[in-house]
């Protein structure tokens, strides 16, 4: 039987796993928003070319597919452990994903601030997208988790 204090640890590691994607996409967020505000009526300057475009966009593609691969070979780690074990592990996951996607997202937003170039800010806003979809739920975390219904009592 699970004692009250280890529920809320439980607990704290669930709001830590949903908190920091969104702290993380908030961040982008606002960041992407004031380096729109600051460069706003500018003309693009033409100092980075088409060949940094598609550089970019498929050093993002590269961070998604690594970022998921990741992610999976993490969280499968967690397989066969205890909850706790189980919350640590995904914690340590999420984090990952979400830090590998933001440094391209970052990266990107920093090239139009710098150019001026729009699509940058789309290469952004595909990132900024793809976390918010794959930012934690209770109901991911479960069926991630593989939980029993036990460890969902648990939580």
């Amino acid at each position: 039987m699970i004692n009250n204090g280890q529920k809320e640890t439980y607990q704290s590691i669930v709001r830590a796993v949903k908190l920091l994607p969104s702290a993380m996409i908030a961040g982008l967020g606002l960041m992407s928003v004031v380096l729109i505000l600051i460069r706003r009526g500018e003309e693009p300057n033409g100092m980075l070319g088409d060949a940094a475009v598609i550089g970019v966009a498929l050093f993002a593609a590269a961070m998604v597919v690594l970022s998921s691969y990741l992610y999976r070979r993490t969280v499968g780690t967690a397989m066969g452990k205890n909850l706790a074990e189980k919350l640590v592990i995904y914690r340590s996951a999420v984090v990952l994903r979400f830090a590998i996607i933001e440094g391209p997202a970052l990266f990107s937003a920093v090239l139009y601030f710098l150019s001026g170039n729009y699509i940058f800010m789309v290469i952004t806003g595909c990132l900024f997208v793809f976390m918010l979809l794959n930012r934690p739920t209770d109901e991911m975390i479960a069926e991630h988790l593989m939980l029993t219904e036990e460890d969902k009592r648990k939580l």
